[in-house]
This record gives C-alpha cells, sequence and structure tokens, in this order.
C-alpha cells in the first residue's frame, strides 16, 4: 500500500466520518486484490485546495463490471458472491460523503482496478 500526501495544509472536518470512508474503501481495495497479478497494489493520494479535499483509493484489482457500477452504491447491493460481506460498505461511504457535502466517483474496469474519487468541503472554510 502507499499513501501520499501532497499538501500538508490544514483540513477540518469530521475525522470519524472520514477514518470510516477509508475503512470502507481500503477494506473493499484489500478484500477484492487480484492474488493473481505479480505486483498487486492499493493507492491512497491526499491532496488539498482551497475548498476541501481530495482522497483517491485507487487498487489493480480485480475490478468492477460496467453493468454494476449503477448500484453499487446501492444499499444490500453486492457485485459479487465471492465475498461475504452485507452490502452495505459502500453504501455507508456514500451517505457519509453526501451527508458532508461532499461527492464520490469510481471508474472501474474488470482485470484492471478501480479508482474511487472522494471530495470533501472544508468546514473551517464553508463556515467563513
Amino acid at each position: 500500500m502507499q499513501v501520499s500526501i501532497d499538501d500538508k495544509s490544514d483540513f477540518y472536518s469530521d475525522t470519524t466520518r472520514i477514518e470510516i470512508v477509508l475503512n470502507n474503501l481500503l477494506s473493499n481495495a484489500i478484500k477484492y486484490a487480484d492474488t493473481n497479478r505479480p505486483n498487486p497494489f492499493v493507492d491512497v493520494r491526499v491532496d488539498t485546495n482551497d475548498l476541501g479535499v481530495t482522497i483517491c483509493v485507487a487498487d489493480n484489482g480485480e475490478g468492477i463490471a460496467p453493468e454494476y457500477l449503477p448500484r453499487i452504491f446501492e444499499m444490500f447491493f453486492r457485485a459479487t458472491n465471492r465475498s461475504t460481506g452485507s452490502g452495505l460498505g459502500l453504501y455507508i461511504v456514500s451517505e457519509i460523503v453526501h451527508k458532508m457535502g461532499g461527492t464520490i466517483e469510481v471508474d472501474s474496469k474488470i482485470g484492471e482496478g478501480s479508482n474511487f474519487v472522494v471530495t470533501l468541503p472544508d468546514l473551517a472554510k464553508e463556515s467563513c
């Protein structure tokens, strides 16, 4: 796993909720790693800007089939029966991100991996 924080500026938000978001995204990246691939990776990048933060979690795991992408943030939806998950992880991520005023996007291809991009506002700058 590689973690990159490009700018170490102060960022004010709900750390507990961000921990839940990261835990779920990282857990999925690890759970669906392609163990047949010679160099599996999970890459986490954090970039701050004037409006807030962008968190990217990318991997070269199994990927998500295109027909499932529109539904992956639905409650109880599971794109595979390979794991024993409840289908709540990405739903919880999406709910938290949206309740915090942010966005989440995903780009994924079978056999290539997934890239989740979360943007969150800086609460200190919103209150000014």
